[in-house]
């Protein structure tokens, strides 16, 4: 058991570093519909917001902060596999090859986060 607290309190540390990555990846951006930008802003701010949260509540030792990690993890993972697709389907005019290197590079960060969520099902059993 304290083996699964610790794993717990380190996924939870990871998520307090990578809260405040994603509201400034969606404060960055640089999409020219203000709707767009909103949107997408609001939706990082919550995943951020969450993310501190249940990272703090992983670091507190509280077993029911696996699921709100699980999810957000699923969410980002999703997220990029999504644009990795989106990528290479809208990049139409360029060549082939530089959109299967843009779309892999893109659908790769997913990675971390889809070997995340596998780590804090784990944990939920």
């Amino acid at each position: 058991m304290g083996t699964e607290k610790s794993e717990l309190r380190s996924w939870g540390g990871v998520w307090i570093i990578l809260g405040p990555v994603m509201f400034l990846m969606a404060d960055f951006s640089k999409i020219e519909s203000d709707l767009t930008y909103y949107l997408q802003w609001f939706a990082f701010a919550g995943v951020a917001v969450a993310g501190v949260w249940c990272g703090w509540a992983a670091l507190m030792g509280d077993a029911r902060a696996v699921t709100g990690l699980f999810v957000l993890s699923c969410l980002v993972g999703v997220f990029f596999l999504g644009l990795g697709v989106m990528g290479f389907a809208q990049s139409g005019r360029a060549p082939l090859l530089g959109r299967i290197v843009m779309s892999a590079f893109a659908a790769a960060w997913s990675l971390p986060f889809l070997y995340m969520a596998h780590a804090l099902r784990s944990l939920a059993r």
